[in-house]
């Protein structure tokens, strides 16, 4: 009788047991299932893949393609990046944390040689933030540097490459390098460039001029008339290459020159100003009327009897 007892017992206890652990799983199955934990917003979960990351499919394919393509080579060429990022919306966003948190998880700071900037547009609010890097923070600190990348008019959702494309080259003309290495958009040609060909027009005919005119000066009002000719084609030609340097600098708009242009500059006023030295003997002549060659000028005497 004890032993019955005893295996009664026994198989009650593992019945409660089984009840106990039937209970624990379907609480915890319970508790799982109501608890969902607080994600971060998906803009600040995913990684920049590339210079053109829109979240949104805000702009057309064919254009993302673009432009990636023409920031990269610009990247190459300057050694700015430019990283444009579209999110949905940022009134739930905190936004300078997103920023930051977008520079740090991404090393954006290494993107580009020269400094980084980071073009963030919101698509329900039409905002437009400009992150410079640490290097560059003081270009983006000069008057009206921001006033036409703040956010877009309500006329330019019609065409959002266009107000994107706008925006890329404002953020050039801040960054104002040497040379003008922002290729034009191929995907669509109402999107034309719009740097300022000023600069070009005006080297056109300036730059032969400018090595004429620098190496008559030479040649007639310098020490530099008296070299061999192979100097003076030297001297005349450099000086007349620094010239039209210096005077493409002066007239350069901002965003840059185009390289084409500044090298015809140089080397045609390179050309022209060493052909005047290397001529010297055939234009320019060291006598005057009424005196003979090496004979001393002596100035006139007027009030003599």
């Amino acid at each position: 009788m004890r032993h019955h007892s005893q295996k009664s017992k026994r198989q009650n206890g593992l019945s409660d047991d089984t009840v106990v652990r039937w209970i624990l799983v379907v609480a915890l199955a319970v508790f799982f299932a109501c608890y969902t934990p607080q994600e971060a917003p998906a803009s600040e979960l995913r990684r920049l893949s590339g210079m053109v990351n829109d979240f949104q499919s805000f702009l057309q394919l064919a254009y993302v393609k673009d432009l990636e393509v023409r920031l990269r080579r610009f990247n190459e060429k300057a050694g700015y990046a430019i990283v444009i990022v579209v999110i949905p919306s940022g009134e739930d966003e905190q936004i300078s944390k997103l920023i930051a948190q977008l520079f740090v998880n991404n090393r954006l700071e290494k993107w580009g040689v020269a400094g980084t900037v980071l073009v963030l547009i919101t698509v329900q609010e039409g905002w437009v933030i400009a992150e410079p890097s640490q290097k560059l923070e003081e270009k983006f600190l000069k008057p009206r540097a921001l006033a036409t990348i703040k956010h877009f008019f309500p006329p330019e959702f019609r065409n959002r490459e266009a107000a994107v494309e706008r925006r890329v080259e404002a953020v050039v003309k801040i960054l104002d390098p040497w040379f003008y290495v922002l290729d034009p958009p191929s995907t669509n040609p109402i999107l034309l460039f719009v740097h300022s060909p000023t600069a070009e027009i005006i080297l056109f005919p300036g730059a032969p001029f400018l090595g004429f005119m620098t190496g008559v000066m030479l040649m007639a009002f310098t020490a530099a008339g008296q070299l061999p000719a192979s100097e003076r084609v030297l001297v005349c030609g450099f000086l007349g290459c620094f010239v039209v340097v210096v005077t493409a600098f002066l007239v350069r708009q901002p965003g840059g020159i185009a390289p084409g242009m500044l090298y015809y500059s140089a080397g045609i006023s390179f050309g022209v100003s060493a052909l005047i030295g290397g001529l010297r003997p055939y234009w320019f002549t060291d006598t005057v009327r009424g005196r003979k060659a090496g004979e001393k000028i002596h100035p006139p005497f007027f009030g003599r009897g």
